[in-house]
């Protein structure tokens, strides 16, 4: 698995819970910025 496949399922998995807070993400590459990445 690669990285960005990680990152995806991890965002997917914040959309599925309630209440849960937009996390901004990098125009260039759109990873979440918290991620670092």
């Amino acid at each position: 698995m690669t990285e960005e496949y990680l990152n995806y399922l991890y965002i997917q998995n914040l959309k599925d819970r309630e209440g849960t807070i937009y996390v901004p993400v990098n125009p260039g590459n759109g990873l979440p910025l918290f991620l670092g990445l």
